[in-house]
């Protein structure tokens, strides 16, 4: 009985007895079982076992304190739900299985001390293990039963559509996670258990999936703080065939369609935030490109080894080069959101080239005086090393907030230099939705896959993979279009080694035919 999974199936039977056991939660039990490191991400689809799994770990190490689990005084447990309703109810299974559940009372006998009280949040058994239901973190930090802060906490679902909507939320998020739940815990034995799903790419739990995978990939997984169990599910592949299989899921998905959500499928099943029918930009409209510039007077030339992967015979492209700059709007959002400045190249054909960019938080305007550019670079200083490293036609730079201020101090940054060829442009939003506006901007180039990025520049390719309403920032797609509206290709330069840069779009695919509703209409 040390494996939760097994606990469950003989105590538990009316919720681990409706199919066979799938192979993904004796993995989800064992990581609850057997933790290695002191934090525990659990992304699952659902409907597929995270809340039950975790109630029946919860009355499986509580039962067993004392008769097999004596390296450990007692557990003190904290469980956190989405809203208070949730929290009782978890807190009514435990203790309905622990006064009612006949074969719990008969192989561990009665829970519940003869002095004490359980109540609609707290409730400790008899061998002093205790568990405390909640709906937020008022009060956590330094609560202790005895000598023992909480041997673990468990949030559960715990970031949703409404928690998750504005940057301001997603970092208290982040901050209740980092300087609240994990400081309450017990130094020696704490553990802090996340279940959920994702329900936006700046989610907290989105972010470690993101480092997860990075790390995964890289071969580096022993420098990861978290363990993690993470799946999907979808028709083709049920994760859970014997409970949620192809026949029900296809009726879900359906359901989803139906009611015009068909995101929420993709989001709660696929673990996608968006649909891929619902993305403005997909993995199709990516190119990518590899090399450098050379400057031949005053002229750039784009050096470029590799096109999509493959070598090039030494391609030498004269090209136009622009720059693009989005600042922090306001004061109070420097330390949120991002400044960038990016640099694009267009060449003759009119291809685009993203050179690269600088994405910081907290930028300042001009490097104080006190500060090295490199420890603090400001917006002006990085402007002027893009212009003298590419010698941009045109620097576009965003007219709104504080980045009015950029003008004036670039006027005294270039009399203080004595250099007047830096040629700026005022960027104008002209009242349009910042979205529409870049979407209307950019989606051409990207239409024709006449864009090319570098493979390191991931997050450009994040931010146009998830763009629309709910993508995280915006930031760098912003710049681009400030950096391309205006840009303009070469003329009547003849390159070294002639070059013909033919591009051929992807196909259009036909439209499916819709499918029949699932709805009845009366």
């Amino acid at each position: 009985m040390s494996n939760t999974v097994s606990f469950g199936r003989l105590f538990l039977p009316d919720d681990f007895g409706r199919s066979a056991t799938p192979a993904f939660h004796y993995h989800m039990a064992e990581a609850m079982d057997y933790a290695i490191r002191d934090q525990l991400l659990m992304v699952l689809p659902r409907g597929h076992g995270k809340t039950v799994l975790t109630k029946a770990y919860i009355l499986k190490t509580f039962l067993r304190k004392g008769i097999f689990d004596k390296n450990i005084d007692f557990h003190f447990f904290i469980w956190l739900a989405a809203t208070q309703s949730q929290s009782f109810l978890n807190l009514d299974y435990i203790k309905g299985h622990l006064e009612e559940n006949e074969r719990i009372i008969y192989y561990f006998g009665k829970q519940r001390p003869q002095r004490g009280t359980w109540n609609k949040e707290d409730i400790e058994l008899k061998n002093g293990c205790k568990l405390m239901t909640r709906s937020n973190v008022s009060g956590i930090r330094g609560m202790a039963k005895k000598h023992m802060r909480p041997t673990r906490i468990i949030a559960d679902d715990f970031e949703d559509e409404n928690n998750t909507k504005t940057e301001t939320s997603r970092a208290q998020i982040r901050n209740v996670i980092t300087a609240v739940l994990k400081p309450a815990l017990d130094p020696d034995v704490g553990i802090l258990q996340l279940n959920g799903t994702p329900v936006h790419f700046d989610a907290f739990i989105v972010r470690l999936l993101d480092k997860y995978n990075k790390h995964r990939k890289d071969g580096t997984l022993d420098k990861f703080a978290w363990d993690v169990v993470t799946y999907k599910t979808t028709i083709d592949n049920p994760l859970w065939p014997s409970y949620q299989g192809e026949q029900k899921l296809r009726a879900k998905k359906q359901f989803y369609i139906d009611s015009q959500m068909p995101a929420k499928w993709y989001q709660e099943y696929e673990m996608l935030i968006q649909s891929p029918d619902d993305m403005a930009f997909t993995e199709r409209h990516l190119r990518y490109w590899d090399g450098h510039v050379e400057m031949r007077g005053n002229q750039p030339f784009l050096i470029v080894t590799h096109i999509d992967g493959q070598r090039t015979d030494g391609m030498e492209l004269p090209v136009n080069i622009f720059t693009g700059t989005d600042s922090a709007t306001e004061v109070e959002s420097m330390e949120i959101d991002y400044t960038v400045i990016i640099a694009a190249a267009i060449d003759e054909h009119n291809n685009t080239y993203v050179l690269g960019y600088t994405r910081k938080r907290n930028m300042p305007i001009r490097t104080p005086v006190f500060e090295d550019y490199e420890s603090k670079p400001g917006i002006v200083d990085t402007l002027y090393e893009y212009h003298k490293m590419y010698q941009p036609k045109m620097h576009s730079i965003e007219d709104v907030g504080i980045s009015k201020g950029i003008f004036p101090s670039l006027k005294q940054f270039m009399r203080e230099k004595n250099d007047f060829t830096m040629n700026i442009r005022r960027g104008k939003h002209g009242g349009r939705n910042k979205l529409d506006r870049i979407y209307a901007i950019i989606s051409g180039r990207f239409a024709n896959r006449t864009v090319f990025i570098k493979e390191t520049h991931s997050e450009f390719v994040s931010e146009l993979l998830t763009f629309g309403p709910r993508m995280a920032n915006d930031d760098i797609l912003d710049a681009f279009a400030y950096c391309i509206e205006r840009a303009y290709p070469p003329k009547n330069i003849t390159p070294q080694n002639e070059v013909r840069n033919k591009i051929t779009p992807f196909p259009y695919e036909k439209q499916l035919p819709q499918p029949k509703n699932s709805w009845i209409t009366v």
